[in-house]
């Protein structure tokens, strides 16, 4: 089972990473996701767990653990953020799509008014 570590310290390593996981069970393997232009981690990481007992095991155990100054975020990952292409950023990271649509009546920031009267 695939598990997704996400909020890593910066400079956590694929060593340091994979000593933590193999606490809770076998790593059959561990994909730290670097930038390519910096050669610096993303902040986050996949993790193949050999067993699904390990996975559930490293996912209860790490979820909220402290590693470096950040506080991890462990879940099981989705089928579509591991695939080739995707495994650039985690799904739930995506920007939230804009509606592709405007409300009628009236401008971004409200409604239009008239301007006011003159008093006679």
């Amino acid at each position: 089972m695939i598990i997704l570590i996400r909020n890593l310290d910066r400079a956590t390593d694929r060593i340091q990473l994979h000593a933590v996981l193999r606490k809770f069970g076998k790593v059959t393997s561990l994909d730290l996701v670097m930038d390519e232009e910096t050669g610096r981690s993303k902040g986050f990481a996949f993790a193949n767990m050999a067993t699904a007992k390990d996975a559930v095991n490293a996912i209860r155990e790490m979820d909220g653990m402290q590693l470096g100054a950040n506080i991890l975020r462990v879940k099981k990952a989705a089928a579509s953020s591991v695939k080739k292409g995707k495994a650039n950023q985690p799904e739930e990271e995506e920007a939230p799509q804009r509606p592709s649509f405007r409300p009628r009546g009236g401008s971004r920031s409200g409604p239009r008014s008239s301007p006011p009267r003159k008093r006679r």
